[in-house]
């Protein structure tokens, strides 16, 4: 995807029970070391993250490896909306947005 290729290859893990999942991204021109794995985090409690790491391998797509999952402590906190849907509000409208609160943003 990154070298604009016509048909670029997809790699996709399902993982049962989990979800919600923050990728990293490349910010900029400046691309990551090559071989560097793809990093994801999930909330696993509101204590803990969960952090996976993908090592893709784009030529042989069967060949790619998603790590077993690490829980990662993290300082407690409460998820927007008290882990409700809708109550971030907007300027000019009374109409509120969905907060999305239990995914990591």
């Amino acid at each position: 995807m990154l070298s604009g290729a016509a048909s670029p290859a997809s790699i996709c893990y399902t993982i049962a029970n989990d979800g919600g999942y923050l990728p990293s991204d490349v910010g900029g021109s400046t691309l990551p070391p090559a071989g560097s794995h793809g990093v994801f985090l999930t909330f696993e409690t509101l204590s803990s993250l969960r952090y996976y790491q993908l090592s893709p391998n784009f030529s042989n797509p069967g060949s790619s490896t998603l790590s077993a999952p690490t829980d990662i402590a993290v300082a407690s906190f409460t998820e927007a909306c008290g882990g409700g849907r809708t109550c971030i509000p907007q300027s000019g409208t009374s109409q509120q947005l969905d907060a999305l609160g239990d995914r990591p943003m």
